[in-house]
């Protein structure tokens, strides 16, 4: 009996023995198959692996450099953790099909059935992971669509200043934290996490069959009765808290117009709880394009969401808002008036250093050769309608009764348009100053009145503020040297006077179309500039590395 042992625990160590050379030829042929593949996508333009073509051509080869080409993915529970990281990306609008779920899926299935016996399929599935990985990292660090192709003038990319951002990558992975790095590379401010809410509220209508269509009809208020109501108001049971179901569902009771309120506020339109035609547009946008909304502002999130300061302002371009935040807190808000969709304002971050009390206007070269130089030629007493004086290249006033207006283009004009402070002035009684190389600056305005509109896209570029002395105190930090009464006293004076802030205030200039309130309420804006489909276009495009940060990948 001992001896029949004996020969079965030999019998077993010679085979292991035996099959040790096997094992080990086995990860030398995956090395040689990994070095060659690497070779070949450092060298040639594309590289597929199966249907997934590399990105990376940099940073994953490097990589494997330092790994002396073996293998980087072989824990089990790091792949489990990838995949899964991956499918759930839609969750963030992103599409998994850019990280090769389909074609990891395919090569994990076919080495769970025969193992990790294929050298070949051994080394296509640890490179597609790798390459799964940095673009993941990539995606979420920078936003898949660069946004200078967009907006010029952004300058609010992150920057990863890496210096090895191989070694960067590799730690990750080998660490076994790939999936908490992608979870914490998202941004994790409430406003994102919000906009993801939404964006699964709105797949979930999707998957169900989208809402129904409503036809064209008369105007509907409460107290008619008419077939469509009963459509309306199975539309609005998917988003804003009627019931489908009633006695009597053609007729627009008082529950659905308060629903009809709240879908009108929602959606930026005047809520009076009547469906006429601006809310029957709004009623019918299909499903599938809200969704791509949503998706398009979880984009320009991942651009900004980041590295916030403690006190900043935004200017809420398609929202016409300025908001002030402190701790990341809205602390204050006011109504603005932006650029119109012809002389749009830009998308960028600056810093607020001054003010400027009773500012004189000196018109700038757009609006000169856009609207005055034009109607000059055509009435030269235009100017006497205006309290705008002309100065020379020397700064010197010009009568405009000596000026020959039809002799002048757009590109030879030597004069300036000037106004002293005034009630009239367009600037109003302060502007605030954030030197940027667009020349956008907020200021105060004489027509007030059209802040009581809903759409305020009607100025040449700059920011107005409807609330500007406020502002002025909320960006002086209430420093008890500069009261509201000292202010308004120096206003009144009609002398010019410049402020310096005592700390400089960070603001950005941001384009937001959808935003989800504090209590749920998700807020489709009117598309100013027609900006979405770009954003949209570029997350459903093919990948591609931009130039981002200070990395090459």
């Amino acid at each position: 009996m001992q001896t029949r042992l004996t020969l079965k625990l030999l019998a077993g160590l010679i085979l292991a023995v035996l099959m040790i050379p096997a094992v080990q030829a086995k990860k030398d042929l995956t090395t040689e198959i990994i070095r060659d593949k690497i070779t070949q996508i450092r060298f040639f333009e594309e590289v597929k692996l199966g249907e997934a073509p590399i990105a990376s051509t940099k940073v994953l080869p490097d990589i494997y450099d330092q790994r002396k080409f073996q293998p980087i993915w072989t824990d089990a529970e790091a792949i489990f953790q990838l995949l899964n990281a991956v499918s759930r990306i839609a969750e963030d609008g992103l599409n998994p099909q850019d990280y090769h779920l389909n074609e990891l899926r395919l090569y994990h299935k076919a080495i769970q059935a025969i193992g990790t016996n294929d050298p070949w399929l051994s080394a296509d599935f640890d490179i597609l992971l790798t390459d799964s990985f940095i673009r993941l990292v990539y995606h979420l660090y920078f936003g898949k669509v660069d946004p200078t192709t967009l907006n010029p003038g952004w300058n609010l990319s992150r920057q990863l200043n890496l210096h090895n951002p191989a070694r960067f990558i590799l730690d990750i992975i080998r660490s076994g934290s790939a999936a908490s790095t992608i979870e914490s590379l998202k941004p994790q401010h409430p406003t994102y996490l919000r906009l993801k809410a939404a964006l699964a509220k709105y797949r979930d209508i999707q998957a169900k069959g989208s809402w129904p269509r409503i036809s064209e009809g008369s105007v509907l208020r409460k107290g008619d009765r008419d077939p469509r109501v009963a459509r309306i108001r199975q539309r609005l049971a998917m988003t804003d808290g009627v019931s489908a179901v009633n006695d009597d569902p053609e007729f627009f009771d008082e529950s659905l117009e308060k629903a009809v309120k709240r879908f009108q506020t929602r959606e930026e339109i005047d809520p009076d709880g009547v469906v006429g035609h601006p809310t029957l547009i709004e009623l019918n946008y299909p499903v599938e394009w809200r969704i791509d909304q949503i998706r398009a502002n979880l984009e320009r999130m991942r651009w900004y969401l980041h590295d916030l300061p403690q006190r900043f302002v935004v200017v809420d371009i398609a929202g016409f808002l300025i908001n002030y935040f402190e701790r990341n807190r809205i602390a204050w808000t006011t109504r603005a008036m932006v650029g119109d969709p012809y002389t749009q304002t830009p998308f960028f971050k600056a810093e607020i250093q001054y003010m400027v009390l009773n500012p004189t206007w000196t018109v700038p070269p757009g609006i000169t050769n856009r609207e005055y130089l034009p109607m000059l030629r055509q009435n030269p007493d235009y100017l006497k309608q205006t309290d705008l004086q002309v100065i020379d290249s020397e700064g010197k006033f010009v009568s405009p009764d000596k000026i020959d207006w039809k002799r002048y283009t757009t590109r030879a004009f030597p004069y300036k348009f000037f106004q002293e402070p005034g009630p009239t002035n367009p600037l109003g009684r302060i502007k605030f100053i954030c030197p940027n190389p667009q020349y956008i600056y907020l200021h105060d305005t004489p027509e007030s009145e059209k802040f009581s509109e809903t759409w305020r896209a009607f100025s040449g570029g700059c920011i107005r503020v409807e609330k500007p002395l406020q502002f002025a105190v909320k960006l002086l930090d209430n420093d008890p040297k500069w009261p509201l009464e000292k202010i308004q006293n120096i206003i009144r004076s009609g002398k010019t006077r410049t402020i310096f802030l005592p700390h400089r205030v960070p603001v950005m200039f941001l384009y937001i179309t959808v935003v989800v309130e504090q209590n749920g309420m998700i807020i489709f804006r009117d598309d100013v500039y027609r900006r979405d489909e770009a954003v949209i276009q570029g997350l459903d495009a093919a990948f591609e590395f931009k130039t981002a940060g200070l990395v090459n990948f």
